[in-house]
């Protein structure tokens, strides 16, 4: 489901913490960059009759990771720039939109919160322009026992995230 998608950042985020590396002084941070690519297909005719397609999706994703520690070596900062395409299709049609997000995710250790700020689902559909447009401000409890490790949302600034039936409206 489509849905998932910033599930699978603030997951992808939450788990970094614990496999990162530690160092011995405060500065400078350590650095790393990931990419990865997720496809999968919503079935868009639980959402309306007439849609009777798929959303097939392609979703590539670059992340720029710092991580910052206390002069004891303790990580207590990781921040995550995330930049993020996508290409669906009308499984019945071939109309295609276009996502181009970048988004910034922050893990505070001290704070135990989680934070995402930016674009986080930005569509365009060619002929039309925008048809998805969420940004905002968004902050959740960081709980690392947990799986995934965010706890309830503290703070939501902005629309709420597209969800899967957005994505079929959009191709629709």
């Amino acid at each position: 489901m489509r849905i998932h998608r910033a599930t699978t950042t603030i997951v992808a985020a939450g788990l970094l913490l614990v496999a990162s590396p530690h160092q011995a002084d405060a500065a400078p941070p350590d650095q790393d960059h990931d990419s990865f690519t997720v496809s999968d297909s919503i079935d868009c005719s639980v959402f309306g009759e007439g849609w009777d397609f798929f959303d097939h999706f392609v979703d590539e994703f670059e992340i720029d990771r710092q991580f910052f520690y206390a002069a004891n070596g303790d990580l207590v900062r990781v921040v995550e720039h995330w930049e993020q395409t996508s290409t669906d299709v009308n499984s019945a049609t071939g109309l295609t939109i276009n996502e181009h997000n970048q988004f910034l995710v922050v893990a505070d250790l001290v704070d135990m919160t989680l934070t995402i700020s930016g674009a986080m689902n930005s569509a365009q559909r060619p002929g039309i322009g925008s048809v998805i447009q969420r940004t905002g401000h968004k902050v959740w409890e960081l709980d690392l026992s947990q799986n995934p490790p965010f706890g309830p949302l503290i703070f939501n600034g902005g629309p709420v995230q597209a969800n899967d039936e957005d994505f079929c409206r959009a191709i629709a």
